[in-house]
């Protein structure tokens, strides 16, 4: 659907509502999805003039166009524009049909008196098995029982860039 805006001085300009706005040099900006868990080629996004890349704060992941974080919706701190040949984060099918099935072992391990954590140091999340002396401990000095939830936050964890 075509629509016409006025602007200053009388002149119309044509916008369409479905459309992608275009970078002034590459034009539609196509930019490669790969998958954060697998590594695989997902799709291929036209960005256009929308290369702006965002950090969330809360969540700690990295996203582009609108200043506003997609995963919770809190505003993000500007870290550039996108770079030619730049990869976009995705999740492939695959991975999502796997994660909906993580979950659910997640739920079970914490119903046995596993712990949900979440690093501080590199964002990552997870479940920390019932059975392990971390886990044992924060139910302990949290004072909740299996089979309800608990989580907790360490400073950093195996997989920070800091501790390889």
């Amino acid at each position: 659907m075509q629509t016409f805006i006025p602007v200053q001085g009388g002149r119309r300009k044509k916008m369409m509502s479905d459309s992608i706005p275009l970078h002034k040099e590459k034009g539609l900006n196509p930019h490669m999805v790969k998958c954060v868990y697998c590594g695989e080629i997902e799709s291929i996004a036209l960005v256009g003039a929308r290369d702006k890349k965002f950090r969330c704060a809360t969540c700690n992941i990295v996203y582009v166009g609108t200043s506003k974080c997609p995963q919770c919706g809190t505003r993000g701190e500007y870290e550039g524009t996108l770079e030619d040949g730049e990869y976009l984060s995705g999740v492939c099918e695959k991975c999502k049909r796997d994660l909906e099935h993580e979950d659910v072992l997640f739920k079970e391990e914490i119903k046995k008196g596993g712990v949900y954590f979440r690093c501080i140091g590199c964002g990552a999340s997870g479940v920390i098995i019932a059975e392990h002396p971390i886990a044992i401990n924060a139910r302990k000095k949290l004072g909740i029982e299996a089979p309800d939830p608990c989580g907790a936050e360490l400073p950093n964890c195996p997989n920070c860039p800091e501790r390889k």
